[in-house]
């Protein structure tokens, strides 16, 4: 972002944004709390490992913004009380794609919201400077179930190429979603995620490893705002 520009460029998007989020959480409850504890558990584990402030604010934004693509999903794949099938998976996995759409130009045409999204497209949509959010934000957002060992999606990237924000969000999110029930399965407490995202971190390696450490560090301060915000999980 340009130095003569505020860290974090909005360009008035903010109306239009709200008028999303509201449509998202109308379609999927879980949403609205989730994206505000995820904000919470980034910027906490960002202040930990002590980055710079245009970081921490993008943690905050990215983390408020993450799912903003599942607006262009239906409320029955959101919400089923099941595991997700096959092509449903994919419709879901879509949601990072849709996001940077939407965060690119505030809108999303009739063929994303069929599903036709195609990756080449979106990287063409991402590289371009012409956007109502900072690139930052939008690709922490397009990046946040990417996984350090090349496991995520959609780019499967790997290592470094990983935005360091979005490495952050990741682990927030996997939390969040660990300790929160779900149409198909009941939540763990807090401890037992914890327990949980340290083995696989072991196994799977699945986040920077420095990031991870932060996340370690910071246990306790997630572990008071979990404790505030557990009135509304």
């Amino acid at each position: 972002m340009d130095n003569g520009k505020s860290r974090i460029n909005l360009n008035g998007f903010v109306e239009i944004l709200q008028s999303f989020v509201e449509i998202l959480n109308a379609k999927d409850h879980y949403t609205e709390q989730h994206s505000e504890r995820v904000n919470e558990y980034s910027v906490c584990i960002a202040k930990t490992l002590g980055l710079d402030e245009e970081t921490i604010e993008c943690c905050k934004y990215a983390g408020l913004l993450h799912d903003i693509g599942k607006v262009g999903i239906s409320e029955e794949i959101l919400n089923k009380k099941g595991p997700l099938k096959g092509k449903e998976k994919k419709i879901i996995r879509s949601h990072p794609l849709i996001g940077e759409i939407f965060l690119s130009n505030g809108r999303i045409t009739k063929s994303v919201l069929k599903g036709e999204v195609k990756l080449d497209n979106v990287l063409k949509i991402l590289n371009s400077d012409n956007s109502s959010v900072s690139r930052k934000i939008r690709e922490t957002v397009f990046a946040h179930h990417e996984r350090y060992n090349g496991s995520g999606y959609p780019r499967k990237l790997k290592g470094k190429e990983i935005p360091l924000a979005a490495n952050i969000l990741g682990i927030a999110d996997s939390l969040d979603a660990m300790t929160t029930r779900r149409p198909y399965r009941s939540k763990m407490n807090f401890e037992k995620a914890c327990a949980k995202l340290s083995r696989e971190q072991k196994e799977k390696n699945l986040f920077d490893p420095v990031v991870f450490e932060g996340f370690l560090r910071a246990k306790e301060e997630l572990f008071g705002i979990y404790n505030r915000k557990s009135s509304a999980i």
